[in-house]
């Protein structure tokens, strides 16, 4: 055990190294936020920093009792009892936390210096980012982040690297895929889930956000591609960042509204899906926002249909018509075709309403 203690020891202090002398070497390679004296930063360490709280009580007889010795140091793992005196009351953290720089020059120097292992900011701005409490801090503004996670997707592959388990006492019931909502042996509702994300997952993602890119966040809200940056997450997905200053001062609501204007949701279609004459038509796709998306969304919907799991009195009519319907939709303009038997005017809003959300944006909320 000691001499796999020294290799890892060691081979931390080797990466240690390299990250020294990368941003010693670099720093001009550094991506360093606009604003940075307003954010707060995590700096995450290679070695655990312990301490062993001191603390004075008394026993069962009313004799005075300490424990702990107030001593604190590092270590490369994780320990479970203080080095010096041996108690098991010890605190560890890999962490700094709010943490701030006046500048470039000095968040450069510090990453030189200590070489972290991760470095994180916030996407919000602070007056006072170093403040130790967030209603210290003086929040007055952020950018506009998504989240695009390939294990939210609910893909087909899950059933090839996703598991779960029943967690109810004396069943255990295992399958792949995403769980139930109930175990088929026992119905309980309790249940532990392993997930895994594959090429597959990440491929699905890129696509998502490739979407959000050009779809939603340059062709709807306008804004200028400078002004976004595209992130790895690291594991399971990506990030998407618009650094513009006109969303900077949004509030709660108006990213909520964001939110669902991205994903489909809360769509009036009964403005949208109209009737001309005697025919129900579907806007041009030349129409800018949802209204020149619906079309694209429809067809999407309607392509999937036989694997959708909803009741609704439309969707045996569509399978039915579904070559019909999926005619009159890729005509330029679109339309919704009476060769689609029994699907009204009110149906076809149903559908358009459906189409939205399963066209919109897969992110985060």
């Amino acid at each position: 055990m000691p001499n796999q203690n020294q290799g890892f020891t060691s081979t931390v202090l080797k990466l240690r190294f390299m990250f020294h002398e990368y941003y010693k070497s670099n720093p001009d390679s550094i991506d360093v936020p606009e604003k940075v004296h307003n954010r707060e930063f995590g700096i995450q360490s290679w070695e655990y920093n312990w301490f062993c709280p001191k603390r004075k009580g008394r026993d069962e007889s009313g004799r005075d009792t300490t424990t702990g010795c107030g001593q604190s140091g590092t270590s490369f793992s994780n320990v479970k009892e203080c080095p010096k005196c041996g108690s098991s009351d010890i605190q560890t953290t890999t962490w700094r936390r709010h943490v701030g720089y006046l500048n470039r020059d000095e968040l450069v120097r510090d990453l030189a210096s200590v070489a972290p292992h991760s470095v994180y900011h916030s996407a919000a701005f602070y007056k006072i980012p170093v403040a130790r409490h967030m209603n210290e801090k003086e929040w007055f503004g952020a950018e506009l982040v998504f989240d695009i996670d390939a294990d939210h997707l609910d893909l087909p592959c899950a059933k090839d690297h996703d598991a779960w388990r029943c967690n109810a006492e004396g069943c255990h019931k295992t399958g792949t895929g995403t769980h139930p909502e109930n175990c088929p042996d026992c119905s309980g509702k309790s249940f532990s889930t392993r997930k895994w994300v594959c090429e597959k997952c990440l491929d699905e993602a890129k696509k998502h956000t490739v979407k959000l890119y050009d779809e939603f966040i340059v062709n709807d809200f306008g804004v200028n591609p400078e002004s976004i940056q595209l992130n790895y997450s690291g594991h399971r997905g990506y990030h998407v960042r618009v650094r513009d200053p006109k969303v900077y001062s949004l509030d709660s609501s108006g990213r909520i509204q964001i939110v669902h204007y991205i994903m489909g949701l809360g769509l009036n279609t009964e403005k949208v899906i109209v009737t001309q004459g005697r025919v129900n038509r579907v806007p041009d796709r030349i129409f800018p926002g949802w209204a020149g998306k619906m079309a694209d969304a429809i067809v999407e919907f309607v392509r999937n249909i036989d694997a959708y799991n909803g009741t609704e009195r439309w969707v045996k009519p569509l399978r039915k018509g579904k070559v019909a319907a999926l005619d009159g939709l890729q005509r330029n303009p679109p339309i919704l075709n009476k060769e689609a038997k029994d699907i009204g005017l009110k149906s076809w809003q149903e559908i358009a309403e459906k189409a939205a959300e399963f066209y919109g944006g897969e992110i985060d909320r």
